[in-house]
């Protein structure tokens, strides 16, 4: 996380973790160039140049606005950070800043190679460069995608890497149609996946159920990039990928709660789900009841049919 953000002092560039201040991770993708979240609260602080060398997002979380100075072109300008308010960059130097007041924010980074790979067609037109956007206007949008993120994340200590990537990719997604210098151009694809395709990607599923999958490699299966993928997938199946997989889980988990006297921990974790408390969460929403008062109840059925 230190690589993400420098400051030049005196000729010298050197890591920087936060300004002054706390930083919090909030959480992240798996892949060390992709999303990270972080809370940060920092005093009134001056910094010299900053180097950001990936797409940074801060969305305020203040609860009064505070002032920012940001030099351009040898003049300082000023702006308001504002709840809910966005600050946003690409990868570029920064001619140095200040703050008065409180600077509370939710900041993302996103790596240069993840914001490529979330596109709809990765790699085929210029590289995403994101306007710079200094005490931006609340963004309702951006909010729910944060927050979004921090519910998975607070909620969950290992979250599944389905949801996670989802999330992240729709951020990305959003962030280069929104705020592209270049504004991404999406191409319609109002169809699902090809049987052959569909074939290929539900044979995978059920082939790697127990690990931790990734939209990523699904999408390469299916021969799409992640953001096409995942509608043609819900086109094709009526679920997100996130929703097909559990109700897999779930289905798998309950052939083992009939016929397998086994901890509910060693069945959590032989069909998928990171936790006891997150495949008892998941099985109660398909199924209205916990895994351990189903297998009692399918035990003694069986035990009554075989009296």
């Amino acid at each position: 996380m230190t690589e993400r953000i420098v400051i030049k002092h005196k000729g010298i560039l050197r890591n920087l973790f936060t300004p002054h201040g706390t930083a919090r991770l909030v959480g992240g993708s798996n892949a060390n160039d992709g999303l990270i979240l972080e809370e940060h609260i920092s005093p009134p602080t001056e910094l010299p140049e900053i180097q950001f060398l990936t797409h940074m997002i801060a969305v305020g979380k203040v609860t009064e606005p505070c002032r920012v100075f940001c030099k351009e072109g040898g003049l300082e300008k000023d702006c308001l950070l504002v709840p809910g308010g966005v600050f946003l960059s690409t990868a570029t130097l920064q001619k140095g800043i200040r703050w008065e007041g409180i600077f509370h924010s939710s900041v993302m980074s996103i790596g240069i190679p993840m914001m490529e790979l979330a596109m709809p067609e990765p790699f085929s037109q210029r590289p995403v460069e994101l306007i710079m956007v200094r005490g931006g206007a609340r963004d309702v949008v951006l909010g729910h995608l944060v927050g979004a993120l921090e519910e998975v994340f607070g909620r969950d200590s290992s979250p599944q890497q389905l949801v996670v990537e989802s999330l992240c990719n729709a951020t990305a997604v959003y962030l280069a149609q929104r705020y592209g210098v270049f504004p991404l151009k999406i191409s319609q694809y109002r169809s699902g996946l090809t049987p052959d395709r569909l074939s290929r990607v539900l044979d995978y599923i059920e082939e790697y159920l127990e690990y931790d999958l990734s939209v990523m490699d699904l999408a390469g299966v299916a021969c799409l990039s992640p953001y096409h993928f995942g509608k043609m997938f819900k086109r094709s199946t009526e679920q997100s990928v996130h929703q097909y997989v559990i109700a897999r889980r779930v289905e798998r988990a309950k052939t083992l709660l009939t016929s397998q006297a086994r901890p509910l921990v060693e069945i959590a974790l032989a069909v998928g789900f990171g936790d006891q408390s997150q495949f008892t969460s998941a099985f109660r929403h398909q199924t209205g009841t916990t895994p351990g008062a189903y297998a009692r109840i399918k035990r003694g059925l069986k035990r009554v049919s075989e009296a």
